[in-house]
């Protein structure tokens, strides 16, 4: 029997960027879209750390003091603000939040959002720091007594954590990547292995690195629905987002310029493929405002049955996104998030 997933909602955290595409959402709509997800089933919701977006750390603090249970997952990008601070600043909002909040942690792949903060580290020095950071972290989160760390990018001595925060509202990380050393940090410090919405068989090929591991580690999958009634009327809609192939055409160029990311680069591959994949998954649109994920478009039957197939894989976390976050999370609300929680 398929267990039940958890439901979480991408923020619409979005501004001007290099692909010309912005949000017209202010603060207060934004905290609004947060406060929809709730009501309409969700168990938590994404903020994004582009340079084009909100800070996600203040922006989830407003988040969580207008909602009532939504957690959400705020995007850390590790080697920006230092390990053992981080980990106060965790321990800090749990204990705020009643432990409210989970992080992703970002790794980065491209080179021009990263030069913007100052990283011109290698693709391998990249999560090289990542897993000293994570290491540094996880060992202050749970240790009682001062801890101390020699690494090639962080060296600590009798570093101590204030305030405390008890099992019971440990935070949970989702850690990302295609590449061997992004899956050696999710083996080592991940809660959650996060993948962007593949093929099924492609799927299925990636998660075999984690076969024979003996860390409990879920899977999270991120894709985007659009999801009607009947094929014809999701089909209608999905191209009716579908202005300017042109322009998505030169969106995955640049990616494919400035990107090291492994993930990233199999993205933009099957963007450029394009066509319909197991009965309803489309990578022709996965190029916008909700980053490179491709989009389930169906029927309501279709797009449920894609879902549990991946379920049936050990997916137990879905973050979901779409078109609009005003009808479009109606819809998927109504159709897929209302139908697992009832009847699984």
């Amino acid at each position: 029997m398929l267990r039940q997933p958890c439901f979480s909602w991408f923020c619409p955290n979005y501004g001007p960027g290099s692909n010309g595409l912005r949000s017209d959402l202010s603060l207060n709509d934004i905290i609004d879209s947060a406060i929809i997800a709730e009501n309409m089933g969700f168990d938590a919701i994404l903020t994004p750390a582009d340079s084009n977006s909100y800070d996600p750390w203040m922006l989830s603090m407003q988040i969580i003091s207008k909602t009532q249970k939504i957690r959400p997952i705020i995007a850390l990008r590790p080697g920006f603000i230092a390990p053992v601070y981080t980990a106060r600043m965790i321990a800090t909002l749990q204990q705020l939040s009643g432990g409210r909040a989970d992080f992703n942690i970002v790794t980065g792949g491209s080179t021009l959002e990263l030069a913007k903060e100052g990283c011109r580290l290698s693709h391998e020095e990249r999560y090289r720091r990542t897993y000293e950071y994570m290491e540094v972290i996880s060992n202050l989160l749970k240790e009682t007594k001062p801890y101390s760390f020699n690494g090639q990018f962080y060296n600590i001595t009798n570093a101590t954590l204030f305030p405390k925060i008890p099992d019971l509202i440990h935070p949970k990380f989702y850690i990302a990547g295609a590449s061997a050393d992004a899956v050696k940090v999710a083996k080592s410090f991940g809660d959650f292995y996060l993948m962007w919405a593949q093929p099924i068989e492609s799927t299925k090929q990636q998660l075999l690195q984690f076969e024979q591991h003996d860390k409990v580690l879920d899977y999270s999958l991120r894709v985007n629905i659009i999801v009607r009634k009947n094929k014809q009327e999701a089909i209608e809609a999905a191209n009716a987002t579908i202005q300017d192939r042109s322009n998505s055409r030169r969106l995955i160029e640049l990616v494919n310029i400035h990107s090291d990311s492994v993930g990233q680069k199999k993205m933009m591959a099957l963007a450029l493929e394009g066509g319909v994949h197991d009965t309803c998954l489309w990578s022709n649109i996965s190029v916008g405002k909700t980053g490179s994920v491709p989009f389930l478009v169906g029927s309501t039957e279709e797009v449920r049955n894609s879902l549990k197939r991946y379920l049936e894989l050990g997916f137990s976390n879905f973050i979901l996104a779409s078109t609009d976050t005003g009808s479009e999370i109606g819809y998927i609300s109504e159709e897929i998030v209302s139908y697992f929680h009832n009847c699984l």
